[in-house]
């Protein structure tokens, strides 16, 4: 298992699910700033969940970064040198 770029492909409110995110093979065109989930760097684990990132319950880090960022409009994590899981965008 490694991790990969997921983006969130589900509705406000939906964002703790893993099912609503999707498989990309490139880092996606988000942003640092948002008030909406854009992408995720999640476990990726074709065999078991196919397109989709391991359950967050099993990734709760990312799990917390996810909450973070909708509670703050920001990629998590945003400490300094610290590489963002969680990327967001604003609502078009």
């Amino acid at each position: 298992m490694s991790r990969a770029w997921f983006i969130y492909n589900g509705d406000p409110g939906d964002e703790q699910d893993a099912g609503n995110y999707f498989y990309i093979p490139f880092f996606p065109v988000c942003e640092t700033t948002g008030d909406e989930i854009c992408a995720v760097l999640g476990i990726y684990d074709p065999e078991t969940y196919g397109p989709f990132p391991v359950p967050f319950s099993l990734d709760t880090n990312l799990e917390s970064y996810i909450i973070d960022a909708l509670a703050s409009d920001v990629a998590q994590p945003s400490g300094l040198f610290q590489k963002p899981y969680v990327y967001v965008r604003f609502a078009t």
